[in-house]
């Protein structure tokens, strides 16, 4: 389980943005651990099975390999990886692409999200040379990993993220539409430096490349200035060369933001050309030239149920790297946040868009090409989580390209008993175009029952009626020993007329030394 603690408590109407209120902590001596090294090894049985796969119908498999970790200098960590698994992560949520542009999932494997922050470079989600998912995943299914190793902590004013990691070849499945994996080898080196409280600058340099293969590279510097405590500007700049495609390219961003308790003023500029291809990291949207910026006011009345009103304005103008438009918005929102911890939102939307080519948004239903008006609107309420029964509450209508849109998302969580919590959400989309009709529903239900401090029972059943995909993920957890786990999982799916069934057991053991 995981847990948030604050060393300074705030109360409903305080921020973490009430700098005045942290606390302070002195007089304290960083000593190593007295146990520096450990090895962690497991064992994992499996039984498969594929309605559609002829051939292999199901099968059992067996596995094992093991992590060794070294703590040194204080806070310097060395993770070393052999034949690495992740079966007990937690599975990837359905998400509904209504555009032109990849979906972004995030990273939730425990290997890759430990020391995280020591290897974050560019936008999440828009621009980044490294996306740790790139690394034993191809086409959302698992890559075996042969063995690998993480460098990461503070040396000093010094932050040191390395990582170097070696995959095993996946063979196609045509049926499927899923090529062939090749052997690859991944490599990134990170360092930063703090200047002052606030302020940081650093480089970053990543490759990929197949075995006997070509080669995919990135380098890039950033860096953040904070001359007041309200003002803070930040950047970056990053290359890449690919081998394969013969290409290379560049992107860079800047930004200067003013956050003052009533004030919060932000002006950034983005460009990602045609070129720029980071094989080991996520760019949603290339050939861009992209300039934004918002004006956010937040009074806060002496009293009532209202802590904090919030009255924004936003503007998004992009054009391609040769100078056409390609899409504008002038967002603008009134919200309120209660003193109870719930908040409601209500936003309008003008929009500007130009398609440059058809898009086929589903089989059969393709928008033609030419520039869009139209106007979004939403409501949006969220009650305080530490109520017995919180939800969320989302309507947003209007125009959707030369048709309409409405979308609703509804979501729930209660804890009706110790140990137990439950959650739901409901997201579905009317879509009416010239071109056609087309509705896309997702529901999930996740419970989580923690029945001792050590025993853990997580369930998550996910439907996705558009695809007529229906997936489980059962998890069983016993820590025996401290950081030594049993696992039991149960991962039914459908899809279709597809059947596919998981059951794994995987037992992991703790040695300090």
């Amino acid at each position: 389980l995981k847990e948030i603690s604050f060393w300074s408590p705030l109360s409903n109407e305080q921020t973490l943005y009430d700098v005045s209120l942290a606390g302070h902590l002195s007089g304290i001596q960083m000593k190593g651990q007295d146990k520096p090294f450990s090895i962690k090894p497991y064992v994992k049985g499996s039984y498969q099975s594929d309605t559609t796969n002829l051939d292999t119908g199901s099968h059992y498999d067996k596995e094992m390999g093991l992590d060794f970790r070294y703590h040194f200098l204080t806070s310097m960590t060395l993770d070393l990886t052999y034949n690495t698994d992740f079966a007990e992560t937690e599975v990837d949520r359905f998400q509904v692409n209504l555009t032109r542009f990849p979906l972004f999932f995030p990273e939730k494997r425990e290997f890759f999200l430990e020391g995280k922050g020591f290897y974050d470079f560019g936008l999440s989600g828009r621009v980044q040379p490294y996306f740790s998912r790139k690394i034993g995943l191809e086409g959302g299914r698992p890559v075996p990993i042969l063995l690998g190793g993480k460098l990461s902590g503070k040396l000093g004013p010094y932050g040191i993220g390395a990582l170097v990691m070696e995959t095993n070849s996946k063979d196609a499945i045509p049926d499927k539409g899923l090529e062939l994996v090749p052997e690859e080898r991944f490599g990134i080196l990170r360092v930063s430096r703090n200047l002052g409280l606030r302020s940081n600058m650093g480089v970053i340099g990543t490759i990929r490349e197949q075995k006997n293969g070509p080669r995919n590279e990135t380098f890039g510097v950033d860096g953040t200035l904070a001359p007041h405590p309200y003002l803070t500007t930040k950047g970056f700049w990053v290359h890449s060369d690919d081998d394969e495609q013969k290409v290379s390219g560049a992107s860079y961003f800047g930004e200067l933001e003013w956050r003052d308790p009533f004030w919060r003023i932000k002006l950034n500029h983005l460009l990602v050309e045609k070129s720029f291809l980071p094989k080991l990291g996520f760019v949603r949207q290339s050939d861009l030239e992209e300039t934004f910026g918002y004006v956010d006011m937040r009074p806060q009345p002496a009293g009532g149920l209202v802590r904090e009103f919030g009255f924004k304005t936003e503007m998004t103008y992009q054009e391609n790297t040769s100078g056409e438009f390609l899409y504008q918005s002038n967002y603008n929102r009134v919200q309120a946040d209660f003193r109870s911890g719930d908040f409601i939102l209500i936003s309008i939307d003008p929009q500007r868009e130009r398609l440059t080519e058809e898009f086929n948004i589903r089989p059969g239903i393709t928008i033609p090409k030419g520039t869009y008006h139209y106007t979004h609107t939403n409501i949006y309420i969220n009650t305080d989580t530490r109520r017995p029964l919180s939800g969320v509450f989302s309507l947003l209508w209007g125009g959707f390209y030369n048709g309409n849109k409405t979308s609703l998302d509804l979501g729930f969580t209660t804890a009706p008993g110790k140990g137990l919590r439950i959650g739901a959400s409901w997201e579905i989309d009317w879509v009416n175009l010239p071109q056609g009709d087309f509705t896309s529903q997702i529901m999930d239900l996740d419970i989580k029952w923690s029945l001792t401090n050590t025993v853990l029972i997580q369930s998550f059943i996910q439907y996705d009626k558009e695809a007529k995909s229906v997936a489980g993920n059962i998890r069983f957890s016993w820590e025996y020993l401290p950081n030594s786990h049993i696992y039991f999982i149960l991962n039914p799916a459908h899809q279709d007329k597809d059947d596919t069934l998981l059951v794994l057991v995987k037992v992991t053991w703790l040695w300090e030394i």
